[in-house]
């Protein structure tokens, strides 16, 4: 059923477009791949209009998950007879190049105790995947509850839905799509080297090799030596993008951005090199899904399709394929689309954000970050340099495209601070560069047939032994708060604290017998919460997100800079909780419980001392009601319209 699941939902909803359009220049393979790169936007826009409607999650995930069947006929139609498909020994060496990235992935998973579900931000997306599942429309922020949730959000929709269709929590439902779009990546990287510049396979496979583990090797190699992995930081710059495949060891959406932004390469350079009939609309689609899914690489497909069509229009490179009027104006009315979209996307999204994320870089920072470029993309360029530069000179369309979108993103790396995710330009620049590398390394070395094969596993399997050195050296790309991981159960979809956890029993109390709008209220926890208690957080529950597991990032600096939330609303809350669960005043109290009375939610308190002066006061003037209770716990519940309706805030009023 899980594989069945998985299939389903990675196939079908993107199909409609990828085969629903009448692409016929494209092949059946591309064109599936293409599809399961949109599926992640097409579910999420189907969730939100279900939900829109009145659904709750578990009736549309159940709509989604039958509605989009029908889509499976398409691909049917389309695609080859089984008979003509053969093991070709290019086939065998995609094959070997593919296993020796996954292994790469799993490798770590297997072998270093709590890296797969903990890994960086994992229980932070699992809050956000869980959001969903809940009564708003979109998702509420996990831990500031009632603000609107200020992160690319969408994409997270995928693991909603098939977690709860296989009954696997996110924790596990990441890795398995992690995997999944390694593959599509893969193939869509392979036809944007193959098809998209028309080198020869073994090229191909070698600029995939490039792509996912070529970024970076200059403070790989340097850092290797010097044993450390923060020497000379200024100079070889971010561990977070050494290598490419890294991005697919941890609990994020960048996958789905990156399966996205290869495509879209792909389809522009296809549409440099033939004409294709439909490609204003497929080029609509991968962009506009882009700038929803992952809305900091938005900006490089624009510069992929907005280069493109100066292409068209200045006729600067020769021998491109004819489009008419008509297909150019729809080609800037979709990119248009898209922008629009994208705009209005990042305005509901950002509603409740005060602080500009979008900076330009200090003098300093600048210099730092050209060393940065110069350290993770020169030996890619140096190798790109002789094809790069004698096709740049016959202005070759697809080479030019490349090039100046590569540089581009180099610039708005230097130039742009966006609280220390501009790093993804450089992933960005990657995938322009490798397929340009590869071409300068066949074109000078490979010229021998036996050689060349050999060279195109080779080179990739040094770079990965090299970059895997790395990691099990000196801790690169591991979190070092792993020692802090709680005993977890990953048996159904809602993931659980394991029965000797001694928050346990009380987070299944939350989960399971409140409702699902309920707030939760919680102080100095030494976990992160959020996950196994499926309800929003008043403030987050944990003094120092930077040593939680799975959370690996100061608490203030995710919600006051990433998300930019208003501080004032921070600093309230904290003082809030901090009456809550240190006064024994009954004014101060009184003031307290109005202000949770407010929010017009049920909420939830948690006290770890079952003598609190607040729980004492609680009894005494008999508000809310005992939810649970041990040796250690209480969590005392209150809904405001049952109280209303009880006339207690009346009495409370009174005595004051």
């Amino acid at each position: 059923m899980t594989i069945l699941i998985f299939s389903l939902m990675t196939l079908l909803p993107g199909a409609w477009l990828a085969f629903g359009l009448p692409l016929g220049e494209l092949s059946w393979k591309v064109r599936l791949a293409l599809g399961a790169a949109l599926s992640p936007a097409i579910l999420g826009l189907q969730l939100l209009a279900l939900k829109f409607g009145g659904l709750s999650f578990n009736q549309a995930a159940l709509v989604i998950l039958i509605g989009n069947l029908p889509a499976l006929i398409l691909i049917l139609r389309r695609l080859p007879s089984w008979k003509t498909l053969h093991w070709s020994p290019t086939f065998l060496a995609g094959g070997a190049l593919l296993l020796m990235l996954i292994g790469y992935i799993v490798i770590p998973w297997a072998t270093i105790q709590n890296y797969r579900p903990f890994a960086w931000h994992a229980l932070w997306h699992t809050d956000i995947v869980y959001s969903l599942t809940r009564t708003t429309i979109a998702p509420e922020e996990p831990e500031l509850a009632g603000l609107t949730l200020d992160y690319g959000w969408l994409g997270h929709a995928y693991w909603a839905i098939v977690g709860w269709g296989s009954n696997l929590p996110p924790t596990i439902t990441y890795a398995i799509s992690n995997l999944i779009w390694l593959l599509i990546a893969f193939l869509l990287a392979y036809e944007l080297i193959r098809r998209g510049l028309g080198l020869q396979s073994s090229a191909a496979y070698l600029g995939v090799g490039l792509l996912f583990l070529g970024t970076n090797m200059t403070g790989v190699i340097l850092w290797l030596l010097a044993h450390d992995m923060y020497r000379w930081q200024f100079y070889l710059g971010d561990i977070r993008y050494t290598p490419f495949l890294s991005k697919y060891l941890g609990f994020e959406t960048m996958p789905f951005g990156f399966a996205l932004t290869i495509g879209l390469a792909l389809i522009c350079l296809l549409g440099l090199r033939q004409p294709i009939k439909w490609l204003p609309g497929i080029l609509t689609s991968l962009l506009t899904a882009l700038g929803l899914i992952y809305p900091i690489l938005f900006p490089i497909g624009c510069l992929l399709t907005g280069g493109m069509l100066l292409l068209f229009v200045t006729k600067l490179a020769p021998n491109l394929p004819a489009y008419t009027r008509r297909q150019l104006l729809w080609m800037g009315v979709g990119i248009g689309f898209s922008i629009a979209s994208f705009i209005g996307f990042m305005l509901f999204v950002t509603q409740d954000r005060t602080e500009s994320m979008v900076h330009l870089s200090t003098r300093h920072e600048m210099l730092a970050k050209s060393f940065h470029v110069l350290s993770a993309l020169a030996p890619l360029g140096l190798v790109a340099l002789p094809y790069t530069l004698k096709y740049l000179w016959q202005r070759q369309g697809p080479v030019l495209l490349l090039t100046a979108t590569a540089l581009g993103l180099m610039a708005m790396y230097v130039i742009f601070d966006l609280a220390a995710l501009e790093y993804k330009y450089i992933l960005g620049a990657t995938i322009m560069l490798a397929p340009l590398s590869a071409a300068g390394l066949d074109q000078l070395f490979f010229q021998k047939r036996r050689l060349r094969w050999a060279w195109t596993l080779a080179i990739p399997l040094a770079l990965a032994v090299m970059n895997q050195a790395l990691m099990y050296q000196t801790g690169a790309q591991l979190p070092d708060n792993r020692v802090n991981a709680p005993a977890i159960n990953e048996q159904a979809f809602w993931l659980q604290l394991a029965p000797s956890e001694p928050d346990a029993a009380w987070t299944t109390a939350v989960r399971t017998e409140t409702p699902l709008d309920t707030i939760l209220v919680t102080n100095n926890s030494q976990i992160h919460l959020g996950p196994f208690v499926a309800r929003a957080l008043y403030l987050p529950s944990d003094r120092s997100g930077q040593d939680t597991t799975g959370y690996s990032v100061d608490n203030r600096f995710n919600l006051l800079e990433w998300r930019g939330y208003p501080q004032t609303l921070y600093a309230q809350r904290q003082q809030t909780t901090a009456t809550l669960y240190d006064s024994s005043d009954k004014d101060q109290l009184a003031t307290v419980l109005y202000t949770f009375i407010a929010l017009d939610r049920p909420v939830a308190f948690h006290f770890a001392d079952p003598k609190a002066g607040a729980l004492l006061w609680l009894r005494q003037i008999g508000v809310g009601k005992q939810l649970f209770a041990d040796n250690k716990n209480v969590v005392w519940l209150i809904d405001p319209k049952i109280e209303i309706a009880k006339n207690s805030l009346n009495k409370i009023s009174q005595q004051r």
